[in-house]
């Protein structure tokens, strides 16, 4: 059942132990005891936790792993934080028994929020804002919470976009983030419905946007069917990715993720070439296992060349520049940028007096290829016009340079143009982020009433006239009755 209620949700009964032990650990599981009995009655393969203890690394959440467990004794897993450590007797309370166990622990010291798939939890969910309202409870009524950290998210509208996870009402940031493990099957980001988010660092970073995938209608076999997803436009490769659960989707799905700082750039850096349109990395890492998809888009921050810097605020123009191809393997190349136009070319126009520019005829957008006023312009392959140039402005078909930087031509169909500064290439200090808030492409295949055939069902955001993703609830028409138009990539 779809938990709706944060009476619903709890964080267990408190238990008080005197007399806590913790034995010799064996990596993350160890045995506590307590000598007057004085552990919490749980039952084999519970969740429970552990507040006060002196060494903050026996402080957490904990899943029974013995078998046996008894008031005496427990043995368990460590699950957040640090593995814990062995320890004489002391006081300390725990969270969670067999009467009220825990669905719901926040770890102080990770800044973690968990939901626990027991107590009433289970793969059906609990609404978005019914997890805030238990927040906004349990710091109200929770001493040891209220003293020991920050509130953990920022929800003014919902549908505004208005969800920070890690970023409290006053703008303060905190570092709090969803948790999951799947090694102990916890996946508190896919139990929430109806709500997307953003997470936010301890420094103010985005560090990953979720928008939450709605569908609307009727699925003909609910407890089989299974709707899955796809980023970016290469039909060459399958990108689809099932959803985790069959029947109708709320689930969230992250539409952008900011790479750890170093994850690109390791080896000699990133390489970028003279056209200013290709990185290549040195690292032995892979681009398309890091997330990046043709027809998605990458966003750069800390280039040594802060003009191909993006902004996460916006998804089109500002430095989210669309990938127009993403190389197999490690120490692969990504392309960007503007390739040449056979067809109709391209115009270079001195502006005399004013602004120089350049004007795409081939129906394309500089702004979807990720130009920003700012940024720079690379052009290459045009023979008098080759240079790097400061863009001034720019407009879906026009990018303005300075006055007396371009000679006029008309037609040029072999210039090239590229986003990326090669200055000083490679980059040792460039970072990543995979941004595919451009898009997204919903399928269903469901079975129809012949019992060899076979219907389809798709949305995507022109469905739903919507122009990209963000942190919000995204409710796309995908049902039974939608079948037929176009065929899943295969």
């Amino acid at each position: 059942m779809l938990i709706n209620d944060p009476d619903n949700l709890s964080q267990g009964t408190e238990t008080a132990v005197s007399d806590a032990v913790w034995g010799a650990p064996t990596g993350v599981q160890v045995t506590i005891s307590s000598g007057g009995a004085e552990l919490p009655a749980i039952s084999a393969g519970d969740f429970f936790a552990v507040r006060g203890h002196s060494n903050t690394q026996n402080n957490g959440l904990y899943k029974e792993t013995g078998g046996s467990p008894t008031t005496s004794s427990i043995t368990a897993d460590k699950v957040t934080g640090n593995a814990p450590v062995a320890a004489s007797s002391e006081a300390v309370t725990t969270l969670g028994d067999s009467t009220d166990p825990l669905n719901i622990f926040y770890d102080v010291a990770t800044r973690e929020v968990a939901l626990i798939e027991q107590n009433g939890l289970s793969s059906d969910g609990v609404l978005g804002n019914t997890v805030y309202s238990k927040e906004m409870i349990d710091w109200k009524d929770d001493n040891f919470l209220n003293a020991n950290a920050p509130f953990p998210m920022l929800m003014i509208d919902r549908d505004a976009g208005k969800a920070f996870v890690g970023q409290d009402a006053a703008g303060n940031n905190s570092g709090w983030v969803w948790y999951d493990n799947p090694t102990y099957s916890i996946r508190t980001r896919k139990l929430l419905r109806n709500l997307g988010w953003t997470e936010v660092t301890d420094t103010g970073a985005f560090d990953a946007i979720y928008f939450c995938a709605l569908t609307l209608g009727v699925f003909e076999d609910p407890a089989n069917d299974t709707a899955y997803y796809e980023f970016g436009d290469d039909k060459t490769v399958d990108n689809t990715v099932d959803f985790d659960f069959a029947g109708p989707v709320n689930e969230a799905v992250p539409c952008y993720q900011r790479l750890a700082d170093g994850a690109i750039n390791g080896g000699t850096g990133v390489a970028i070439s003279a056209d200013g349109r290709t990185l290549t990395r040195s690292d032995g890492g892979n681009w398309r296992t890091d997330g990046f998809k043709v027809g998605g888009r990458i966003l750069l921050r800390d280039c040594e060349n802060p003009t191909s810097d993006g902004s996460v605020a916006a998804v089109y123009g500002s430095g989210a520049f669309k990938l127009l191809s993403v190389g197999t393997g490690v120490d692969g190349s990504v392309t960007c940028g503007t390739p040449a136009d056979a067809t109709t070319g391209f115009d270079f126009v001195d502006g005399g007096g004013g602004n120089d520019s350049v004007i795409r005829n081939d129906g394309g957008s500089w702004l979807d290829e990720g130009y920003f006023a700012g940024g720079v312009f690379v052009v290459a392959n045009s023979g008098s016009n080759d240079g790097t140039y400061p863009i001034l402005a720019v407009t879906e078909t026009t990018v303005e340079v300075a006055t007396a930087s371009l000679t006029a031509d008309t037609g040029d169909t072999t210039a090239t143009f590229g986003p990326f500064d090669p200055t000083g290439s490679p980059d040792t200090s460039v970072n990543a982020a995979v941004d595919n808030r451009n898009g997204v492409v919903l399928r269903l295949r469901v079975r129809d009433a012949d019992p060899t055939g076979k219907t389809y069902a798709q949305a995507d955001l022109d469905t739903i006239s919507k122009s990209e993703l963000g942190n919000l609830v995204f409710s796309f028409p995908l049902d039974r009755h939608r079948a037929g138009s176009r065929l899943p990539a295969q």
